[in-house]
């Protein structure tokens, strides 16, 4: 090859390159970082729910999270809940929180605690694309 073909070739590539580069910049531009956490006792809306984190107890088996919540019915509301630690996340499971009203109520959302690694937890709950954010830390069961 001439050493002008290599010259063009390298050019391109190095342009291609850029472009690329450029492409993925504008890209990740727009993102937004992770929703702050919200503090144990604070009350954060999500959509048209309102939720308070009570408290916190937690062993080998089970975390029982204690909450007020309400703003809407929907009898299928409880499903936005759940519980992460890394890497692995659990459904609610239990609990005497059965359904959203409109009435806030306080009440207990139960998930299998047995099998995650790592102390920390996080609790999550998300509605009409807002997720709201717990950071559970300690074995005692302790809010952050």
């Amino acid at each position: 090859m001439k050493t002008r073909t290599l010259l063009v070739l390298a050019v391109t590539c190095g342009l291609v390159i850029l472009v690329a580069g450029t492409i993925q910049l504008l890209r990740v531009a727009d993102q937004t970082t992770g929703s702050p956490p919200v503090a144990a006792g604070a009350t954060a809306k999500a959509g048209d729910a309102s939720v308070t984190l009570l408290g916190v107890q937690f062993d080998t088996a089970t975390l029982t999270a204690m909450v007020r919540i309400g703003g809407v019915d929907d009898p299928q509301g409880i499903n936005g809940f759940t519980m992460v630690s890394a890497g692995s996340s659990r459904k609610v499971s239990g609990g005497t929180c059965q359904a959203l009203t409109v009435a806030a109520q306080q009440c207990t959302l139960v998930f299998a605690n047995s099998g995650l690694k790592g102390t920390p937890r996080q609790l999550l709950f998300g509605r009409a694309g807002v997720q709201l954010r717990w950071v559970l830390v300690g074995i005692d069961g302790a809010p952050a």
